[in-house]
């Protein structure tokens, strides 16, 4: 919004500078408020948001990337040294966080009738499919999975 009489916008004001960065209820004192011009709430639920990636980061590289483990080194090797197999984990879990949140501010947002039509019209046949196939593999090759039918 632009000022009538000087035609400048808000955040040309000086007087209103103060505002800009700390809100308009704040003096910019030496009391400070936990979150800022946003609040509390929105500091909790960003906290939240990243709590709940960072649990994701551990599910994800204890399952996916093979949690303290590397494919190139044996598993001999790395027992015996309990803080490279932390070293390592955290690094996984630093790289699982980068690669989430780089995917995530790079691609567009997906709208939930999109979504949707991808978890429809695509995942379920293609899970069917999968399924059809394992049991095709299942019923002429039992001794490959160690089944019998």
């Amino acid at each position: 919004m632009k000022d009538r009489e000087s035609k400048r916008t808000e955040a040309a004001d000086s007087r209103l500078v103060k505002n800009i960065v700390c809100g308009a209820e704040y003096d910019c004192g030496l009391s400070f408020s936990l979150g800022g011009e946003y609040g509390f709430r929105y500091m909790m639920s960003m906290a939240t948001e990243y709590f709940i990636l960072l649990i994701g980061a551990f599910i994800g590289v204890s399952l996916f990337w093979g949690g303290s483990y590397l494919p190139f080194i044996p598993k001999s090797w790395i027992d015996y040294w309990p803080l490279i197999t932390t070293l390592i984990f955290v690094v996984k879990l630093w790289i699982w966080i980068f690669v989430f949140i780089w995917v995530r501010s790079a691609l567009p947002r997906v709208r939930i009738d999109q979504l949707l039509d991808i978890g429809w019209k695509r995942l379920i046949p293609l899970a069917l499919v999968n399924i059809i196939v394992v049991i095709i593999i299942l019923v002429s090759n039992p001794e490959l999975f160690g089944a019998s039918i």
